[in-house]
């Protein structure tokens, strides 16, 4: 065998499964050992290559087949392992998977000739309860089903920066600089730099922007009275935990996302053709 990869495919998707049978064939008939998450596993009727736990420590590298969604959900399994992730976008937008289904097999070569690009991606700790998750993305404190406001009291280290009146607030990596931060008015950042990104979710002040700031700070968010009857942290919109009076506290995790990306690579043609950025209709 010419090394043993996990190729990870969502669960919850038919669809996903269904495509992802014809991306297991091309790994398979290049001799690569390959391993599937039990469940998956069993969905495809094929038991015999259902990942074991003693082999984690064997694995070579982790071939995401699907969307953003389903990258974001590897990264949690893969970077504390320090495992290299291969993206093959079978979703809709794709925009962290950068190899499409028929470029797959040369991808898979590259990376084991050493021919490719590892990019290391910050990530996202977040403590609370006793609780410890990781981010690749954001961390969201965010309101639930009622409509009034949080007050989301935030420091960085001991120091209070704001107590925002906001919808929420979102904590994010350079990586995720491009999903719900964007979204919210925030700035995108070049996904390889280390920098953490606060970008308040409907703020309701005007002086309320964005703010980005050193790797090595640590974020404690809290909420203040009057306490809206629910609120909930999200990570990477995977994870859930409901939010009392409980302190929050963000940092960089200690270890990072290994991208496997192809040398000529450019996250600028990345944002220009994926976010159309811009572009005007006619124009390129």
């Amino acid at each position: 065998m010419r090394g043993k990869i996990y190729l990870w495919l969502s669960k919850d998707k038919k669809h996903a499964l269904s495509k992802g049978k014809k991306l297991l064939q091309i790994i398979r008939e290049k001799g690569y050992e390959l391993r599937l998450d039990p469940e998956v596993a069993a969905s495809l009727a094929l038991p015999q290559l259902a990942l074991e736990e003693g082999e984690i420590g064997e694995l070579d590298l982790v071939v995401v087949g699907g969307g953003d969604g389903t990258i974001l959900q590897a990264s949690h399994f893969a970077a504390p392992l320090g495992l290299p992730i291969l993206g093959v976008n079978m979703g809709r937008f794709g925009f962290l998977a950068e190899f499409s289904l028929a470029q797959t097999p040369q991808a898979v070569e590259n990376f084991f000739k050493g021919e490719v690009y590892i990019e290391k991606r910050m990530m996202l700790s977040a403590e609370t309860k006793g609780k410890k998750l990781y981010a690749l993305n954001d961390v969201v404190l965010s309101k639930g089903g009622l409509s009034r406001i949080l007050h989301v009291e935030t420091r960085v280290g001991e120091e209070l920066l704001a107590v925002y009146p906001a919808d929420g607030i979102i904590v994010s990596t350079p990586t995720g600089s491009t999903a719900y931060s964007l979204s919210a008015g925030g700035p995108i950042i070049e996904p390889s730099l280390e920098l953490i990104i606060l970008t308040p979710i409907c703020p309701h002040t005007l002086s309320a922007r964005p703010l980005v700031l050193k790797p090595e700070e640590e974020i404690r968010l809290r909420l203040r009275p009057p306490h809206p009857g629910s609120a909930f942290l999200t990570l990477d919109g995977q994870e859930g935990i409901s939010i009392g009076m409980e302190e929050i506290v963000v940092k960089k995790a200690p270890f990072t996302a290994n991208f496997v990306l192809p040398t000529h690579y450019s996250f600028y043609r990345k944002v220009r053709s994926s976010l159309r950025w811009g572009v005007r209709k006619g124009v390129v």
